[in-house]
């Protein structure tokens, strides 16, 4: 990377965040009660970003109608009226959705009520966090993209075509390298999708693969596609790719599995509250507690730092190559890096885009 070309992006960044946080301090946030806007999905998969934030909203905002009067995360889901102007109060607007958060903006202007959108006021508080992860980054290209991620998502703007990647996972040619020694792990298998490219990337040279997966029909879906594909790649020996119905996470416990059904699509998210089908969860150093690894992907709707803190044994372990999602909330961009980098293993990182969406598919690449 040249000097001057790091720099730039650097400076860039630092001026975008300060200005930020300069907006945001006017809101003196930290001494009023919250009210989120959204309790939809988005929502959920920042609940543990609002924990982390020390965030306990008095309740939730919805436009739609059928949440009006429910419980969401125990606390009271209101319908827009519900808002008075109140300068003891702030709306933090929570979606993934630029169409969106430009109506609800638009909609909490008309109203008056003073609102910011969540990744503003999350990246305001972690400037020096944000910016020592950008240096982490190993190229100029990755940079680049981790600046068009955060500002973007800062503004709420759409991302620029030039930073959408393919080859998910792979896209870096020591993550798609034929290995007789490969130990590939997926978390989040869903239907296997993931697992077909990946045999596709490696010509099918791998030791054993273990697939995660904790939704029952997905899980289905999962075992048929691996019927397929073994036959496909000629792999007799049933025992080298290994389904488990079940999720990962900082331990070994039951959890439970919630599911969002929406027009064309169920978004399914695990859960300690005892809400949703049972569902057993494991901590990688339990289950790997006798068994090397040495590639470990992640899609897991928020869980992926839950996941490493429950992996750091094997992970120190074995020095595994890693691809983990960190978009599922604006603290995953910063939080999970800093992780993985405070272990002290020498790891290096790069990050790449996989979506025509700057609120998706964005991945953590740490390789030594």
């Amino acid at each position: 990377m040249t000097i001057a070309k790091k720099e730039s992006l650097l400076i860039y960044l630092k001026q975008q965040l300060l200005e930020n946080k300069i907006k945001i301090k006017k809101h003196d946030i930290e001494n009023k009660d919250i009210i989120i806007f959204g309790a939809g999905n988005t929502t959920n998969l920042y609940q543990k970003n609002f924990a982390l934030e020390l965030l306990n909203p008095i309740c939730y905002i919805d436009n739609n109608k059928k949440k009006w009067g429910t419980i969401f995360h125990g606390k009271t889901v209101y319908s827009p009226a519900y808002l008075k102007k109140n300068n003891k109060q702030i709306v933090l607007i929570c979606s993934a959705n630029i169409k969106n958060n430009i109506e609800i903006d638009k909609q909490l202007e008309d109203l008056s009520i003073e609102h910011v959108r969540i990744d503003e006021y999350i990246f305001s508080k972690h400037i020096e966090e944000i910016l020592t992860c950008a240096e982490l980054l190993e190229n100029e290209e990755s940079l680049a993209v981790y600046v068009e991620i955060l500002t973007k998502r800062l503004n709420n703007q759409k991302l620029n075509n030039n930073f959408f990647s393919r080859n998910q996972y792979f896209i870096l040619s020591n993550f798609c390298e034929m290995n007789n020694n490969e130990i590939f792990v997926d978390m989040g298998a869903y239907v296997g999708d993931t697992i077909e490219s990946y045999l596709f990337a490696n010509q099918g040279v791998f030791k054993k693969i273990y697939a995660f997966e904790p939704d029952v029909k997905n899980y289905e879906a999962l075992t048929i596609r691996i019927e397929r594909l073994s036959k496909e790649w000629a792999i007799y020996d049933s025992s080298k790719i290994i389904t488990i119905l079940g999720g990962v996470g900082k331990f070994t416990q039951q959890s439970y599995l919630d599911q969002d059904i929406k027009a064309g699509s169920i978004s399914t998210k695990l859960n300690e509250e005892g809400l949703g089908q049972p569902i057993n969860c494991y901590s990688l150093d339990n289950f790997f507690s006798n068994q090397k690894v040495t590639f470990l992907k992640a899609d897991i709707e928020s869980y992926e730092l839950d996941m490493l803190q429950g992996a750091q044994h094997i992970i120190c372990r074995d020095i595994p190559k890693m691809a983990i999602s960190i978009y599922h909330g604006a603290a995953d961009l910063f939080n999970i890096i800093l992780w993985i980098n405070n272990l002290n293993l020498g790891y290096h990182f790069s990050i790449y885009h996989h979506n025509n969406s700057v609120f998706l598919d964005t991945v953590l690449y740490a390789y030594i």
